[in-house]
C-alpha cells in the first residue's frame, strides 16, 4: 500500500513538472515553468497565438485538447483550458472559439468593428486568422471576402445589413492603416501608420471626411441626388445615423437645420434651387417617407411606407393626373392655377434642366421655359424675345430674338413686314390657348405652326420653311 502511494505521488511530480519545466520548451515558459510576461494581451493576444500557430502540440499537454472533434474538451494537468479559464477569452467553445452562426455578416462582422479587446476588432482577429488574415492556425478571412477580411469597395452596405464600413469604432484605425495609408487599397497588410486617424487625411478620408466646400454647397446636392453608392438621403445615414443625429461621425445634421436634415420650409428659389426640395430625386422617397409618411412631417424617423413615392398619395403629393394632365401644357397651366403652389414641385432652375420628363416627375420649369423664369406671372419672353420687349404696345413683344427653338428670330422680327401682323396670323395656338406650348421642348409640328384659320399652309421642319399664303417660302 505505501509503494501504491509512494508510486502515485511520484507519477504526480513528474506531471506537474511536465507542466511546468522551463526546458521542456523555452518559449513557452520562463525560469519559474510559467508564461512569461505578455504572454496574454488584450486586443492583440499578446504572445501566446504565435506560439500556438506555430506548435499547438506544445499547449496540449497542459491546457488539454482544443481540436475541434474533441468532446468532451480535455483540460490538461493545469487545470486551465482555453473555454474554461473564467476569463472568457474563448467562450464558445472548441469550433474555433466563436459560437454558431458566427459565418454570418452581422455576428462575425459586429465583433470585427467594434472597439478593440481580447475578443473584439480587428486586431483581435489576427490572433487566430493570421497578421494578414490569409489562415494562421484557423480559416483564411480571403475565403469569403477574397481581397480583404472585410466586404468588397466600397463596403458601403446597409446599417440594417451591417454591412457598411462607417459603423466600424474608430478605434480600429491603426489596423485600418495597413492597407489604406494615404487612401491606397493594398491586399497585403503593412506596418501600422501611427497618426492613422479616421478624419485626418491620413486613410481616405479628410477632416469631415468630404472634400473642401462641403458644407456650403456639396452635401445638398449629393444628397438630393439619385440614391447610390455615394448620394442620397440614405447615404448620409451611413455615417450620419439613421435619424441624422450624428451616428458614428457624432456629426449631426440638426446642428445647421435644427429639425430635420433639410432646410424649412424648403421650398425657396434662391440661387442654384439647392434650398428647393421638388429637384430632389424621386428616388430619396423612401428616405423621405420616414419622415413624411401620409403627409406628416414627424421629427423622429421612423419605417417608410414599403410604395414610398413622390407622387402616389403615400407621403405629401397626390398622383399628378389628380391635381393636374400630364403633360400639362402651355396655358393649360397659365393664370389662376400658376401659384406659390406650384414652386412645391416645380423648380425654377437653368434652360438646362431635363425636359421632357417620365410621368410622376415634376419638370424643371426652366425646362420648357429657356429665356426666364416663369416665376407666378409668366411672360411671352420667359420662351420668345426678351423682357425688354414686354411694354403694351411694342410690336416685338414675344417676337423670337434668339436662334433656337423655341425661340428662333427668322423673319418674326422684320419690322414693317411680319411686325404688323399678330402671331394668329400665321400660328393657331397662341397665347390664351390651352393648346399653346406642346410640351415638348423640341421641335413644333406642321399642325403646331399653320393650318386651318392662318395663313401657313406647309410647314417643313427640317428646312425650317413654310409656304404661307401671302408670298413664296420664307426660312425661319
Amino acid at each position: 500500500m505505501t509503494k501504491l502511494r509512494n508510486g502515485a505521488i511520484m507519477l504526480m511530480f513528474v506531471t506537474l513538472w511536465g507542466c511546468s519545466d522551463a526546458s521542456n520548451n523555452t518559449v513557452i515558459l520562463d525560469s519559474t515553468g510559467k508564461h512569461p510576461a505578455g504572454w496574454i494581451v488584450p486586443s492583440t493576444g499578446g504572445l501566446h497565438p504565435a506560439a500556438y500557430n506555430a506548435n499547438n502540440s506544445a499547449c496540449l499537454e497542459c491546457h488539454g485538447n482544443a481540436k475541434k472533434e474533441s468532446l468532451p474538451i480535455i483540460v490538461g494537468t493545469s487545470g486551465i483550458g482555453c473555454f474554461n479559464n473564467g476569463n472568457a477569452c474563448h467562450p464558445n467553445g472548441p469550433s474555433g472559439g466563436h459560437s454558431a452562426g458566427w459565418d454570418a455578416a452581422g455576428n462575425h462582422g459586429s465583433a470585427a468593428k467594434a472597439a478593440p479587446d481580447e475578443s473584439h476588432g480587428f486586431a483581435s482577429c489576427t490572433q487566430c486568422h493570421g497578421a494578414n488574415y490569409t489562415g494562421g492556425a484557423g480559416k483564411s478571412c480571403m475565403t469569403c471576402h477574397t481581397t480583404a477580411p472585410h466586404p468588397a469597395a466600397p463596403w458601403r452596405g446597409t446599417t440594417s445589413t451591417k454591412t457598411t464600413h462607417t459603423t466600424t469604432d474608430q478605434a480600429n484605425v491603426a489596423e485600418c492603416s495597413r492597407c489604406h495609408a494615404g487612401g491606397v487599397k493594398l491586399t497585403t497588410p503593412g506596418a501600422v501608420l501611427p497618426n492613422a486617424g479616421c478624419f485626418n487625411s491620413t486613410l481616405c478620408h479628410a477632416s469631415a471626411g468630404h472634400p473642401a466646400g462641403w458644407a456650403a454647397t456639396g452635401h445638398q446636392i449629393a444628397a438630393k441626388a439619385a440614391a447610390g453608392a455615394s448620394t442620397g438621403m440614405d447615404y448620409c445615414r451611413t455615417c450620419h445615423g439613421t435619424d441624422f443625429s450624428g451616428g458614428t461621425t457624432g456629426v449631426s445634421c440638426m446642428q445647421c437645420h435644427t429639425t430635420s436634415p433639410h432646410s424649412k420650409p424648403w421650398l425657396t428659389t434662391t440661387g442654384a434651387t439647392t434650398h428647393n426640395h421638388s429637384s430632389t430625386d424621386a428616388t430619396n422617397a423612401p428616405a423621405c417617407g420616414s419622415c413624411h409618411a401620409g403627409g406628416a412631417k414627424s421629427l423622429t424617423p421612423t419605417t417608410p411606407p414599403a410604395d414610398a413615392g413622390c407622387f402616389n398619395n403615400t407621403l405629401c403629393h397626390a398622383a399628378p393626373p389628380s391635381a393636374h394632365a400630364f403633360p400639362n401644357p402651355g396655358s393649360a397651366h397659365l393664370g389662376t392655377a400658376n401659384s406659390a403652389d406650384c414652386l412645391a414641385c416645380h423648380a425654377q432652375g437653368s434652360a438646362t434642366s431635363s425636359y421632357p420628363v417620365a410621368s410622376g416627375t415634376a419638370p424643371n420649369c426652366r425646362g420648357c421655359h429657356l429665356n426666364a423664369n416663369p416665376g407666378t406671372s409668366p411672360q411671352c419672353s420667359d420662351c420668345h424675345g426678351s423682357v425688354a420687349n414686354n411694354s403694351a404696345g411694342n410690336k416685338m413683344a414675344g417676337r423670337p430674338t434668339g436662334a433656337t427653338f423655341p425661340n428662333r428670330a427668322g423673319k418674326h422680327s422684320s419690322i414693317g413686314g411680319h411686325t404688323a401682323y399678330t402671331c394668329t396670323a400665321c400660328h393657331p395656338f397662341t397665347s390664351g390657348d390651352s393648346r399653346h406650348g406642346w410640351s415638348n421642348g423640341v421641335i413644333s409640328t406642321a399642325a403646331q405652326v399653320g393650318g386651318t384659320g392662318t395663313r401657313i399652309t406647309s410647314w417643313n421642319t427640317t428646312t425650317k420653311s413654310c409656304s404661307p399664303a401671302c408670298h413664296g417660302t420664307e426660312t425661319w
